[in-house]
């Protein structure tokens, strides 16, 4: 075999090995933060488009239930200053009462005033009422009767569930005058 004769001057060798040091502290001074760095922003730009385009695809929505919130009645409960009635106008009492079961989606069965409770000077005036239906139809059924300013109290509830629905017993005092 051949061998390679290389002369090579030494001073030459010395400028080789310092250009040498030269480039390779550059690389690592230099070039290699630099490419961390910019993985590191490549990574952080890629996040931000992933979360842009998630709110362009989430951004109907959350206007849409903006709208709906806004637009939507708040259910707050009323509590109307108690106020005596007559006794002819808390007659009518049944026929109000029927008509915000059938506005809350219940069915009347029954609403009858309570003769043990009844006498000639007694303030108020009690009902007892029975209707079927649902559980939340009931709670609107409540929260309608609440708004009456002329309703005492309600004095007891009932629920027992049927085979197919479920019966609702109230006991609702009305505040009446005198005369």
């Amino acid at each position: 075999m051949n061998k390679l004769n290389l002369n090579i001057p030494e001073k030459s060798l010395w400028y080789l090995f310092v250009c040498a040091g030269i480039i390779a502290l550059i690389v690592l001074i230099a070039i290699f933060p630099m490419h961390k760095i910019n993985a590191h922003k490549s990574d952080h730009l890629n996040r931000l488009e992933n979360q842009i385009a998630a709110q362009k695809d989430l951004g109907p929505i959350h206007l849409m239930l903006t709208k709906t919130m806004e637009n939507k009645k708040e259910l707050t409960l009323s509590n109307p200053v108690t106020k005596a009635i007559s006794r002819e106008e808390a007659t009518k009492f049944p026929d109000i009462f029927k008509e915000m079961a059938e506005k809350s989606g219940l069915r009347m069965l029954s609403i009858t005033p309570d003769l043990t409770k009844l006498s000639a000077g007694q303030s108020s005036l009690v009902y007892n009422a029975v209707a079927r239906g649902d559980f939340a139809n009931f709670r609107k059924l409540l929260i309608g009767l609440g708004e009456i300013p002329y309703l005492e109290k309600i004095e007891e509830i009932s629920v027992k569930q049927l085979s197919d629905s479920m019966e609702l017993q109230a006991i609702v005092w009305l505040k009446v005058s005198g005369s």
